[in-house]
């Protein structure tokens, strides 16, 4: 099995171009790492204060961890940063295989090593007690990490997770072909306009309910689909044998309007198989909610990582 790849030197440096400038929507952030596991590096920005320790840091308490969906560099973030970072040091990572910065070198073949390569990660960053947020494939990776291990996390946060608390519906299923390199621009839109997705640091990437591609986020997803070729195993769904090993607190937000699953059929799931679950099911938002409600997402994310932490505080 080969490891992720751009299809084309154009379409890289198409890319690169888009990616930097959604990175820009960001801040500067205080540190860069290029974080060493048994897969490749993957890269990880750091905004919002100086770590003191592999818990602690200065912005008030264990740090967040980012991680986005499919097609999607962490910069998909953009619009949640500036509200997550001036209350807790956060960690953006490039998912390893995905486009963005992170370099894969060896194949990535089954979903334990998905969730073998973000623990190689996070160790390598010198994280523990960490509150792991992600969004659609992202909160399927973050799910696989608290399924097999999570001696490094303090809470997760999913925000409308794809394949993990019910199925990728069929026509989001037939639609996705849009996403493959090979793809008419026509079907790339299509797909995009479906998701709700994307919206950069103003929330402006939808014109008359279709992406808009003059948004730097939108683009940079869009380059993606168009020259990158993942080589990741198709995303497995957990069973509820495996959710119930989750023994760290979960805060679950679904979509309303979600493609990507039915949010009561998800509810349910996630309430009856997970030990210490909350539930949020937000009715007007799509699958790109998290650009769609940044201050929601924000306080959201806060308050989970605070309780949490409190918690830990008494044991």
């Amino acid at each position: 099995m080969r490891v992720g790849h751009f299809t084309s030197s154009d379409g890289r440096e198409r890319f690169q171009r888009d990616y930097a400038a959604a990175m820009a929507l960001m801040p500067a952030p205080d540190a860069v790492a290029d974080a060493n596991t048994p897969f490749g590096t993957v890269r990880a920005y750091r905004f919002g204060g100086a770590v003191t320790s592999g818990a602690g840091d200065s912005a008030g308490g264990a740090p967040l961890v980012l991680l986005p969906g499919a097609a999607s560099p962490g910069a998909v973030w953009a619009p949640n940063l500036a509200g997550l970072a001036a209350h807790r040091t956060v960690y953006v990572l490039d998912i390893l295989g995905g486009p963005g910065a992170s370099m894969q070198r060896v194949p990535i073949r089954t979903t334990d090593d998905q969730a073998r390569w973000l623990g190689a990660a996070l160790e390598s960053l010198d994280l523990h007690d960490v509150h792991l947020v992600g969004t659609s494939i992202g909160g399927w990776l973050a799910t696989a990490l608290a399924v097999r291990d999570g001696s490094r996390l303090a809470s997760v946060s999913l925000f409308d997770p794809a394949q993990t608390l019910d199925r990728i519906p069929l026509p989001t299923v037939l639609r996705s072909v849009g996403a493959l390199p090979f793809a008419p621009a026509a079907l790339r839109r299509r797909f995009l306009d479906a998701l709700g997705e994307p919206r950069g640091a103003r929330g402006t990437s939808r014109r008359h309910g279709k992406a808009d591609l003059d948004d730097p986020v939108a683009r940079v997803i869009d380059s993606a689909m168009r020259a990158w070729s993942p080589a990741l195993p198709h995303p497995s769904y957990p069973t509820e044998a495996e959710l119930a090993r989750i023994g760290v607190p979960v805060l679950v937000v679904l979509a309303g309007t979600s493609v990507m699953l039915d949010a009561e059929r998800a509810r349910q799931r996630a309430e009856r198989a997970i030990p210490d679950v909350r539930v949020e099911v937000w009715a007007q938002a799509s699958h790109a909610l998290t650009g769609e409600f940044p201050d929601a997402v924000a306080g959201a994310v806060l308050a989970q990582a605070d309780a949490a932490d409190a918690r830990r505080a008494t044991r």
